[in-house]
C-alpha cells in the first residue's frame, strides 16, 4: 500500500506539471463597414512547454508548430490574417525556473503567451482549434456580428 502511495503521488505530480494551454481572452471589435477584428490570446498555465522538450523539437518527435485552423461560418469571410494561422510553441512556467534574470529586470518577453488576430467581414460564428500535439487539443468559439456600431466598442 505505500508503493502504491508513493506511485500516485509521482503520478499526480507529473500531471500538474504537463502544459496546460486556455484562452486567455478574446474579443470581438467591430471596425465600420461590417468589418471586424477578431482576437484570440492563448496562454500555457502548465510548467512543461507545449512541445513537451526541446528534445522532442530536435529529434522531430514532435511538429515544430501546433496545427491551428480558424473556421468561419457562413456569413463571414476572411479579410486579413491566416486560416491557418502559425503558431509557435508555448513556453511553460519551467523558463522561469531555470533562467537566468533578464537584464531589465523583469522575466525577459512573454513566451507562454500568444495573440491571433484577423479581421473579418459579416456576421457569424468564428472557431478557432488548435492541434497541440503534446499538449492535446483546444477549440474556442466568437460570435461576430458585422452590424454592430464601431462607436459602441469605445
Amino acid at each position: 500500500e505505500a508503493e502504491l502511495a508513493k506511485n500516485t503521488d509521482f503520478a499526480l505530480t507529473l500531471a500538474r506539471c504537463l502544459p496546460r494551454v486556455r484562452v486567455l481572452g478574446s474579443s470581438v471589435t467591430p471596425l465600420g463597414g461590417g468589418f471586424s477584428r477578431l482576437t484570440i490570446d492563448l496562454r500555457n498555465d502548465g510548467f512543461l512547454p507545449t512541445n513537451g522538450t526541446t528534445q522532442a523539437l530536435t529529434t522531430a518527435s514532435v511538429r515544430k508548430a501546433p496545427k491551428a485552423e480558424l473556421v468561419l461560418s457562413d456569413g463571414l469571410e476572411l479579410v486579413s490574417g491566416k486560416a491557418r494561422p502559425e503558431l509557435p510553441h508555448l513556453s511553460g512556467r519551467t523558463r522561469h525556473a531555470f533562467a537566468a534574470p533578464h537584464p531589465s529586470g523583469s522575466s525577459g518577453p512573454n513566451t507562454e503567451e500568444a495573440r491571433l488576430e484577423w479581421i473579418v467581414k459579416g456576421s457569424g460564428e468564428a472557431t478557432l482549434s488548435v492541434d497541440w500535439q503534446r499538449a492535446g487539443t483546444l477549440s474556442t468559439s466568437a460570435a461576430v456580428d458585422g452590424t454592430a456600431n464601431p462607436a459602441a466598442a469605445l
